[in-house]
C-alpha cells in the first residue's frame, strides 16, 4: 500500500510544534536575584502543589463515607455521569480561583485576590456573588458558578471524545507519558506531616470521597488529555488553511493589534504657580511651545537623543545624562498601535507617519513630543529556545565553609568530556569563582552522562538536585524570548551550533547551570494571526460541538448536589487554613 502524503496541516503542525499553549511558560530575566524572589517562587511551587495534590493533614474531604457509591448526578446525552466526577470539576474550578487570590494577597496585599478575580479564598463559595451572568440563575453565586463550569466542562470534554472518536484521534505514547507523570508527581506529594507516605488512592478519597478510584481518576485524565489533543489538532488544521491573501487581510483588518511602529517621546509637564492648581491656558500653551521648539530643532534621531538631554537637565531630571546613552528614557522599539489608541488624533500620526517625521501632542497636563524611527511595519520573526537546566547555586556569605579564619580549601575536580558520547560545552570561567559549587556540579553532570543521557532522565536529576524554582518542573524553561535570561544562560542556549541533546556547565552570578538543550523555534507575524484567527475558528467549532443533543446536559440530583455543596465547603475552609498557614510561615 503506497504511503499517504502529508496534509498540509500536518505539514504546518511539524514546522511549528507546540507553540500552541507556551504563552504560560514565559520566563524572568533573573533567576534567584534576591531572597525575595526565592521566597515567592517556592511560595507558589507549595501554592500549586496545595491546588493540585492536596494537604492530607487539612483533610480536604473528609474519609468517612460521606459519598455513597455508583450514584449517578446527572447525565450529558447519554452518558451517564458519576457524582465523583462531577466533584472533580467542582473542585479543580473552586482550587484554581482559591488559589490566584491567595497568591495576589500575598505578593500584593490582603484584598487584591478578590478586587483581580473576583473571588474572595477566605469566604464561602455560596456566600459571594458571582458578578456574570448564568443562566436560569437570578442573582448566582459562586457555589452556582462553580457548578455551572464543571457541567460545561465536562459538556466540552465529553464532546471533545465523541469528536475524536469519530475522527480517529487517539492518544499516543506521549500522551500516556504525560499522564504517567502527573501521577508521579502525586504519589511524590502523598506525605504527611510526619513523612509517612500512603496512597494516590487515598489522595483521591480524601480529596473527592470514597467513590473516588484511581480507574476513575485515570479516566478523566485521559478524556481531557484527549480533549487538548482534538484542540491542538483542528487548530493546526485551521491554521494551515488560511491562505496568504486572508492572513494579509486579517494584518491590515487588524492593523492596531499587529502593526508595530519604532517611536521616539520626550514629554514636558506643564507647569503650574502653584502645586496641584488647575493650569491656566498660558500655562498649557508654555509647555506647549517648549516641545514644538524641541520638534522644531530634531534634524534625525541622534539630534533627538541630543535635545532629550539638554531638556532634562533644564528640568534637573536626575537621569539626565543618561538620555544619550538608555534608549529605554526615549525609546519604544517596535510597539503596538495600540499603544497609541488613547489619542485618534496622535493615532492616525502613527499610522502614516514617515521616517523622520516629528509630531506635537498638546494636553492640559502635558506636552509630548513624537520622533518617527521606524514607520508601520510587520512584527520581526521571534526567536525562541526550550531548555532545562540544573542550579548549583554560590553559597551565602554566611555559608561559607572556614576553618578557624581562614577559608577551607577545596581542591577541584578535573572533568574529561572527552570520553563521553553526548556533546559536552563546557562554558565556566577560569578560575574557578567557588570549587565546592563547581565540584558537585560536575557530580551531577557525570551522573547525567554515565546514565541513560535522556531529557526525561536530566529532568528527574534537576527534581533532585536544582536550586532553582523550577526544579520541580524538572528545571525546565519553555518558550524563552531573547532577552529574558541572563547573557551566559542566553549565549550558552542560543550558539549556532547548538543540537538537541546538548549538555554543558555555564557558570553565572547565581551559580553553575548544568544545561539541556531541547530547540530554537521561530515564530513569524504570519504565525501570530493564524494563531488567532484559529482560536477564533476553534472558538465557533466548540459552539457547534457542544450545541448538539449529544451533549445535553439534565438537572442534577438535587440530593447529591447538596451533599458536594457541603463537601466543597468544607474544602473551601481547608484551603482557606492552608493558605494562611503558608502566608504566616512566610511573613506574609
Amino acid at each position: 500500500m503506497a504511503k499517504q502524503e502529508k496534509t498540509a496541516a500536518e505539514l504546518y503542525r511539524e514546522e511549528r510544534k507546540q507553540r500552541i499553549a507556551k504563552a504560560a511558560k514565559r520566563n524572568s530575566k533573573k533567576h534567584m536575584s534576591d531572597k525575595t524572589q526565592k521566597t515567592i517562587v517556592s511560595t507558589i511551587a507549595i501554592l500549586l502543589v496545595v491546588a493540585i495534590v492536596g494537604a492530607i493533614a487539612g483533610g480536604i474531604v473528609n474519609n468517612k463515607g460521606v459519598f455513597e457509591r455508583n450514584k449517578v448526578i446527572m447525565t450529558i446525552g447519554d452518558t451517564e455521569i458519576d457524582k465523583y466526577e462531577y466533584a472533580y470539576y467542582y473542585s479543580s474550578n473552586l482550587q484554581q480561583f482559591a488559589s490566584t487570590s491567595a497568591q495576589y494577597d500575598m505578593y500584593y496585599g490582603s484584598g487584591m485576590g478578590a478586587m483581580y478575580t473576583g473571588y474572595d479564598y477566605t469566604k464561602m463559595p455560596a456566600e459571594q456573588k458571582f458578578s456574570g451572568e448564568i443562566e436560569g440563575i437570578e442573582e448566582p453565586t459562586f457555589a452556582d458558578y462553580f457548578s455551572h463550569q464543571a457541567i460545561e466542562s465536562m459538556k466540552y470534554v465529553k464532546a471533545c471524545v465523541a469528536f475524536a472518536k469519530e475522527n480517529g484521534i487517539e492518544l499516543d505514547d506521549a500522551d500516556y507519558a504525560k499522564i504517567d507523570e502527573t501521577y508521579a508527581t502525586i504519589e511524590e506529594n502523598c506525605v504527611n506531616q510526619d513523612g509517612s507516605k500512603y496512597s494516590v488512592g487515598a489522595y483521591l478519597r480524601l480529596s473527592y470521597g470514597k467513590g473516588m478510584t484511581e480507574k476513575l481518576f485515570r479516566k478523566i485524565m485521559e478524556e481531557q488529555t484527549l480533549a487538548q489533543k482534538v484542540m491542538e489538532v483542528k487548530q493546526d488544521e485551521f491554521a494551515a488553511a488560511y491562505t496568504e491573501k486572508e492572513v494579509d487581510d486579517a494584518f491590515n483588518k487588524g492593523i492596531e493589534t499587529y502593526g508595530q511602529v519604532s517611536v521616539r517621546s520626550y514629554t514636558f509637564s506643564v507647569e503650574t504657580a502653584e502645586e496641584g492648581a488647575t493650569p491656566t491656558d498660558a500655562e498649557i500653551a508654555a509647555a506647549k511651545s517648549k516641545a514644538e521648539t524641541f520638534a522644531s530643532k530634531i534634524t534625525d534621531e541622534e539630534s533627538f537623543k541630543t535635545l532629550a538631554k539638554e531638556y532634562a537637565e533644564l528640568a534637573g531630571e536626575e537621569n539626565a545624562a543618561n538620555f544619550l546613552t538608555d534608549d529605554s528614557l526615549t525609546l519604544s522599539a517596535d510597539a503596538a498601535l495600540s499603544t497609541y489608541s488613547m489619542d485618534d488624533d496622535l493615532l492616525s500620526w502613527v499610522k502614516t507617519a514617515k521616517a523622520g517625521e516629528t509630531y506635537v501632542a498638546a494636553g492640559d497636563s502635558t506636552s509630548t513630543v513624537y520622533y518617527m524611527v521606524a514607520p508601520l511595519h510587520k512584527a520581526a520573526d521571534e526567536k525562541t529556545y526550550d531548555v532545562r537546566h540544573i542550579l548549583i547555586k554560590f553559597p551565602e556569605a554566611d555559608e561559607t565553609v572556614t576553618d578557624g579564619d581562614a577559608k577551607k580549601e577545596v581542591e577541584v575536580k578535573e572533568f574529561d568530556a572527552s570520553k563521553y558520547e553526548a556533546t559536552v560545552v563546557n562554558a565556566v570561567k577560569d578560575p574557578i569563582t567557588d570549587a565546592e559549587s563547581y565540584n558537585k556540579a560536575i557530580e551531577v553532570l557525570t551522573s547525567y552522562l554515565e546514565g541513560d543521557k535522556t531529557e526525561d532522565a536530566f529532568a528527574k536529576l534537576a527534581m533532585l538536585h536544582s536550586a532553582d524554582g523550577n526544579a520541580a518542573d524538572g528545571g525546565i524553561y519553555e518558550g524563552v524570548t531573547i532577552g529574558k535570561m541572563v547573557p551566559e544562560f542566553e549565549g550558552w542556549a542560543l550558539d549556532e551550533t547548538r543540537k538537541a541533546g546538548d549538555v554543558g556547565i555555564v557558570e553565572t552570578t547565581y551559580g553553575y547551570h548544568i544545561m539541556y538543550f531541547i530547540q530554537t523555534e521561530t515564530t513569524t507575524w504570519s504565525d501570530t494571526i493564524r494563531n488567532d484567527l484559529a482560536a477564533e475558528k476553534y472558538n465557533e467549532f466548540t459552539e457547534e460541538l457542544v450545541s448538539g443533543e449529544n451533549v445535553k446536559a439534565s438537572e442534577l440530583d438535587e440530593a447529591m448536589s447538596a451533599d458536594i455543596d457541603a463537601k466543597m465547603e468544607e474544602t473551601a475552609k481547608n484551603l482557606y487554613t492552608q493558605y494562611q498557614s503558608y502566608m504566616s510561615s512566610y511573613g506574609y
